[in-house]
């Protein structure tokens, strides 16, 4: 392991070099090194009596671990992390843009496709620690929660334990963010975690999918929802189903009969997941048409009409 380690090092050294020679920046190679064979490195030293340790893809810092109570060596910490991934990176059918973070009772855990890449203990987090400002801070920190004293102000600033557990999920988010984009995938936006939050309201296991519709331009969309209902009440819809008005159902000019969709009404932030079994809407400027049903749920029957986010969550 350590001539393994040494050698990615002198590969990430020629890398910065080479930037240097050619003044362009180390992002630039990073890219295309990771088109190849990413270079993913674990690295630990000591500052006066502290220990640290982290994990870096090309040269570009994922995360940091500062020595805690914990029973593991941060070394050997970020040795199992930089393996977990580089074990991943290797699987053929490794989707960047298919990583999330999930919320735990003790910390977070990174999955790919419902798969576990790695876990973090709220002791972990509360024990990680920002990037220097010369590489970049990945882990833009709220610095509202932030509790930075003269021990960690030149080597960063580090959470404590109990703001930490508050803050874990949207700490895993930046995380999973920093690999996503480190592999040339798009980040999640910060809603993903009130998207989080509303497929367990909802029982949808599908956070997966909502991880990816970014990379889709039809895995997420916005725009003016309406609702039909009594009227069409007990006729077939286009997929030749009976139409009740009173269930969990939309109608949408292109999806699939069968997709699932998570809908937010944007307002209220109220939201439900409906199925679609029908064509429409057939008036101008609006994205979907919700069965009363729904519409109830979304808080819209009086207005008739709502702007709404949509996530397409699969198909049943």
């Amino acid at each position: 392991m350590k001539i393994k380690r040494v050698k990615r090092l002198a590969i990430s050294l020629s890398i910065i070099g080479l930037s240097l020679l050619l003044g362009k920046p180390v992002t630039a190679f990073a890219a295309q090194t990771v088109e190849s064979e990413p270079e993913i490195v674990a690295s630990a030293w000591s500052e006066d009596t502290d220990r640290f340790a982290c994990v870096t893809v090309n040269g570009r810092e994922l995360l940091r671990f500062k020595e805690g109570t914990n029973e593991v060596a941060v070394e050997d910490r970020a040795e199992d992390i930089a393996a977990k991934l580089d074990q991943f990176v290797k699987n053929k059918k490794f989707a960047a843009d298919r990583l999330y973070p999930v919320k735990t009772k003790d910390g977070v855990v990174l999955k790919i496709d419902g798969t576990d890449l790695f876990k973090l203990s709220i002791s972990e987090l509360a024990n990680s620690v920002n990037t220097p400002p010369a590489t970049q801070n990945f882990i833009n920190l709220d610095q509202a929660s932030v509790k930075a004293d003269a021990s960690t102000s030149s080597k960063g600033q580090m959470l404590d334990p109990k703001q930490m557990e508050s803050k874990s999920f949207e700490y895993g988010l930046k995380i999973a963010n920093a690999i996503r984009e480190a592999f040339g995938a798009k980040s999640l936006p910060i809603s993903f975690l009130k998207l989080a939050e509303l497929t367990a309201r909802h029982s949808v296991d599908s956070l997966s999918a909502i991880a990816s519709a970014g990379a889709s331009a039809t895995g997420r969309f916005s725009g003016t929802a309406s609702w039909y209902g009594p009227h069409f009440h007990g006729h077939k819809t286009s997929d030749g189903t009976i139409y009740d008005q009173n269930g969990m159902t939309a109608a949408h000019r292109s999806l699939p009969f069968g997709t699932k969709l998570l809908v937010m009404n944007r307002r209220t932030g109220d939201s439900c997941v409906v199925k679609v079994n029908d064509r429409g809407p057939f008036v101008g400027g609006r994205v979907i048409d919700l069965s009363k049903g729904a519409a109830r749920q979304l808080n819209m029957l009086g207005s008739g009409v709502a702007m709404v986010d949509c996530i397409v969550l699969g198909k049943q």
